[in-house]
């Protein structure tokens, strides 16, 4: 029976060594769908369906380094210098043919961390005070990061990984009190560190 049904497959034209063509993939989510701009290299993982062995992940068109798990999940090993900005990003899935193609695109939002303020040089001055610079330290800073000085924004120059210079006019200056010294990230992400203290001393 074998034999007749292979006989009636070549009657019809067929060819019974064609490969059978893949499915075009699905993409439905990334994990982790957001990362931290200057993170480094990471696993990332690609949810959806019709995946296969030779389904390919692409960044923003670019293959990946690709694991494929199941036809559900794939892991692309992302390099660092991938996530040195935060230009927008696409994802997408490709299998090459028989059949196959290139899946919808899903969003890896690279966003600015949280600043954190661990330091202030120097932490007080008396009143009344020239203009002076005040060095910022802590974490989380950007190139973008400003300072802010009782609530007036002071564009910073980012001298280190944990370092903030930003220039403080005279007129800030000339009142004792109480300053509340933030940094603020620019979006995406970003926002506003916790409030640090600087003091205008009375002579």
């Amino acid at each position: 029976m074998a034999t007749a049904a292979l006989a009636a497959t070549l009657a019809c034209g067929e060819d019974p060594t064609e490969p059978t063509n893949y499915p075009p993939p699905s993409l439905f989510a990334l994990d982790p769908a957001v990362v931290v701009v200057g993170s480094g290299e990471f696993t990332l993982k690609l949810r959806g369906a019709d995946f296969v062995r030779a389904s390919r992940v692409r960044w923003n068109g670019q293959d990946r380094p690709t694991t494929f798990v199941n036809d559900t999940l794939l892991e692309a090993r992302i390099a660092a210098g991938d996530v040195d900005s935060t230009l927008a990003v696409q994802l997408t899935v490709y299998t090459a043919p028989p059949g196959g193609g290139v899946s919808g695109a899903v969003a890896l939002a690279i966003v600015n961390p949280a600043a954190t303020i661990t330091g202030l040089a120097p932490t007080r001055v008396v009143a009344p005070a020239d203009s002076f610079t005040l060095r910022v330290t802590g974490t989380g800073f950007v190139a973008g990061s400003s300072v802010r000085f009782g609530g007036f924004s002071l564009s910073a120059r980012l001298e280190g990984p944990g370092e903030l210079a930003a220039h403080v006019p005279a007129f800030f200056v000339q009142t004792p009190g109480f300053v509340e010294v933030r940094v603020a990230n620019p979006p995406p992400g970003g926002g506003l560190s916790a409030p640090d203290t600087f003091a205008v001393e009375y002579p």
